[in-house]
């Protein structure tokens, strides 16, 4: 396909000698029958490979250099390729050693301390050791795998965080293999952005969540179960709870690794036991080269793992773990609120609207159980309809004036940011509210003096303006207005009646469509062309008073031409 278009493949390279048998001698990389033996390698993706053993190696040239500065330690750390952390636990040691030199302000081509020169210096000796390193390019074991699992571990510890994926695989006669997949380190923060060791444990978690997506979205396998391992039981804890349980920080953290990998398949691992404990700790490469633990893992089992579960962790916390966990709760601030509420007061109101009269008589009714005084007349008086709308008014108060009522019973003033305070209101003997005006000296009615106040957004308001509406022979929103404040005061009462007026279907039917008048058509003498004075006509204007010896009106005569 790539012939096709003019793309000569070249550089053929493979571990198997099969693979190459149609490919021209020129055109690849190793000649098999000369070349190909244990010690030729291919550089390949900026990775030494070896094709006979199908493995990675290392190669690591130590420079002779007399002093180590700044500028040239961090050259020697980025010879370092590893894209995909096979050699965290030494990078790590390197980048502490870089982290030191800016802790330090060391200037790039100044000589660090004696004590850190002295350090590096035989760090880099043990690099030579990374050239006997052969990682098996091949991480899944046998030719056809029953099942493959994914287990990612991560730790943290003052220095730096790591977490680091394997995978394992069960071949159908039961015989299990495990290799390791990548890892991933970073440095924790120094200087004011220092934290807690339970914090650099989240993180490191999250590290571990974003790895183990990214390898589970580029790996082209069916993944049997995919499990984490921490040896924070705060952690642990952190994740049970949820993210909304907690502050920000570790909100934040919760929520993206669950989103990533559910809290059910976290479990908790000793330290010992816990490869990633090798990345936050840092090693030089003798520890690292036949070190088991982490180039296999720990010892696991698929029916009985290699820890408890994370709810018997959880439980055994001690008390300075305890603490931890709670220092980054949420506070939870609970506020009583007593509000007053009378639901048969609004079913009744909702029931029978828009009929306010309705609603006051069944409601007069129902208060002659309570007042045995009133069982003497069967028809209804006056004072009791009366009575029925006192008892809604002092319910709909309550609940759109409740902080305003309680401070008039207590004799105080309203507070100045109320809506009511330019009003000045005032209680009357019945415990409403009531407008507090500067009428006390008129002859008007205490009504009109002091009207009862009512929100604009009640409905026992719409039932007062909708019934004032209909008796005064729906009238208009002005005089809808004038009608209801010789009782109510409504807040907003000119958009109230507005509204009332427009919901009016009576008053929309009856409402003509206004008629405009068709202007007839224009004289001959406006419209056609004339010499000018053809047409002329003449106003008159006065009489005017003239100032003179002797006084007399005048007449204004002025002669106008209809063409020009």
């Amino acid at each position: 396909m790539f012939e096709s278009g003019g793309f000569h493949l070249r550089k053929w390279a493979s571990n198997c000698t099969a693979a190459l048998a149609g490919v021209p001698i020129l055109d690849i990389e190793v000649n098999t029958a000369i070349d190909l033996d244990d010690s030729t390698t291919i550089k390949a993706l900026g990775m030494h490979w070896q094709p006979c053993s199908d493995e990675f190696k290392f190669v690591f040239h130590q420079p002779e250099i007399s002093q180590h500065t700044k500028r040239i330690i961090l050259s020697q750390i980025a010879s370092l390729f590893d894209p995909l952390g096979l050699l965290a636990p030494v990078i790590v040691k390197a980048k502490l050693v870089m982290q030191k030199l800016w802790e330090l302000r060391v200037d790039w081509d100044a000589n660090p301390p004696g004590e850190l020169t002295t350090y590096w210096h035989s760090f880099v000796q043990h690099l030579s050791v990374l050239n006997n390193f052969q990682v098996p390019r091949r991480v899944i074991g046998g030719c056809k795998p029953h099942r493959i699992y994914l287990h990612g571990y991560s730790d943290a510890s003052e220095r730096a965080i790591g977490a680091c994926v394997y995978i394992r695989t069960i071949d159908e006669a039961g015989n299990l293999s495990s290799h390791l997949l990548c890892s991933k380190s970073k440095l924790a923060p120094i200087g004011n952005h220092r934290t807690t060791l339970p914090r650099l444990e989240l993180c490191a978690s999250v590290l571990l969540a974003r790895l183990i997506a990214n390898v589970q979205s580029i790996i082209n396998v069916t993944i049997f179960e995919i499990h984490a391992w921490t040896d924070s039981q705060v952690v642990l804890a952190w994740l049970k709870g949820g993210a909304s349980k907690w502050k920000t920080f570790v909100a934040n953290r919760v929520a993206e690794i669950t989103t990533h990998l559910p809290a059910i398949n976290w479990d908790h691992i000793n330290t010992q036991q816990n490869p990633a404990d090798l990345i936050s700790r840092g090693a030089i490469p003798e520890q690292l080269r036949d070190n088991s633990l982490w180039w296999n893992g720990p010892v696991w089992s698929p029916k009985s793992g290699h820890s408890q579960s994370t709810d018997s962790y959880v439980s055994s916390v001690t008390l300075q773990e305890a603490q931890q966990i709670g220092r980054e709760q949420k506070t939870m601030s609970v506020s009583l609120i007593a509000a007053y509420q009378n639901s048969f007061l609004d079913n009744m109101m909702t029931r029978f609207y828009p009929d306010l009269l309705m609603l006051l008589r069944v409601t007069a009714r129902l208060l002659r159980f309570r007042y045995y005084n009133s069982r003497e007349n069967s028809r209804l008086l006056p004072y009791e309809i009366e009575r029925a709308l006192r008892i809604y008014v002092k319910h709909i108060q309550q609940l759109h004036f409740g902080s305003e009522l309680l401070r008039l019973q207590q004799k105080r003033e309203v507070s100045r940011h109320s809506s009511l305070n330019q009003l000045k209101p005032m209680l009357d003997e019945c415990g409403l509210i009531r407008v507090g005006g500067r009428l006390q000296h008129s002859g008007l009615s205490y009504d009109v003096i002091h009207p009862i106040l009512l929100p604009r957004q009640s409905i026992l308001t719409f039932l007062i303006l909708q019934y004032d509406h209909a008796t005064h022979h729906h009238c208009g929103p002005q005089t809808l207005l004038a009608v209801s404040r010789r009782r109510f005061w409504i807040i907003r009462g000119a958009s109230t009646t507005r509204k009332v007026y427009r919901q009016c279907i009576i008053c929309a039917k009856a409402k003509p469509a206004p008629v405009f008048q068709q202007m007839g058509q224009l004289p001959s003498d406006r419209v056609q062309p004339h010499p000018p004075f053809s047409i002329t006509g003449v106003d008159y204007a006065g009489p005017l008073d003239t100032v003179g010896r002797r006084a007399r009106g005048a007449i204004l005569n002025n002669f106008a031409a209809s063409t020009s």
